[in-house]
């Protein structure tokens, strides 16, 4: 039972660490708050648990693990990864300029739930933290099938508000920069951080 609960206090503080700290999902997050709203970004919040859950499930049956060891499979995702976080990059960069009191994005959309799920098969931070947590559980000798869906479960809860404070911490740029000046800057700041974490997903792939 002491073996569980440090297990669960384990895979809380793992799944917290990596969930809140600054990564893809997150960057994407932010940048889809603040130019689409907090309310229109709630589908692309809740597909990031749900795919993180679901990897979880992956590597605790062993299928993580068989990913993990080739190195190949590992430097595709990542490259996927960075370029489609280039992608978003260049779609930031290339927007017109927002007029007026109307700064929600006349380009692009926000992405949908399950694309967002998608999205967590080509995250490398992502796969690192459901392998981790995989690894926590074989540790604790939880080899119930119910508690590791559990375990499954409790992560992607967890992951849950840690992602939304992103999304809201854009949406509240949004409310704040009314003008179009200081939303430009901001919006150049987004084009820096997930330009940044492209190059970074990249450079990770390729080691």
């Amino acid at each position: 039972m002491i073996t569980n609960w440090l297990t669960v206090g384990s895979i809380v503080t793992l799944v917290f660490t990596t969930s809140i700290t600054p990564g893809p999902n997150n960057m994407m997050l932010l940048a889809s708050g603040a130019h689409f709203g907090l309310r229109a970004t709630l589908p692309h919040i809740f597909g990031i648990p749900i795919g993180f859950g679901l990897q979880i499930v992956l590597c605790v049956v062993g299928l993580g693990a068989l990913i993990a060891n080739y190195h190949s499979a590992r430097t595709v995702m990542g490259v996927a990864c960075a370029m489609y976080l280039l992608w978003l990059t260049w779609r930031l960069a290339v927007q017109p300029p927002m007029t007026g009191n109307n700064l929600t994005s006349t380009t692009g959309r926000p992405m949908r739930w399950h694309e967002a799920v998608v999205f967590q098969f080509l995250n490398p931070k992502a796969w690192g933290a459901a392998l981790t947590v995989s690894t926590v559980v074989a540790a604790g000798h939880i080899e119930s099938v119910p508690m590791q869906l559990a375990m499954a479960a409790l992560s992607a809860i967890i992951n849950l508000p840690c992602v939304t404070v992103w999304a809201a911490f854009g949406n509240f740029a949004r409310a704040r920069l009314q003008d179009p000046r200081d939303f430009a800057i901001f919006n150049a700041l987004m084009v820096v951080l997930l330009g940044a974490t492209a190059a970074a997903t990249f450079y990770s792939a390729l080691q």
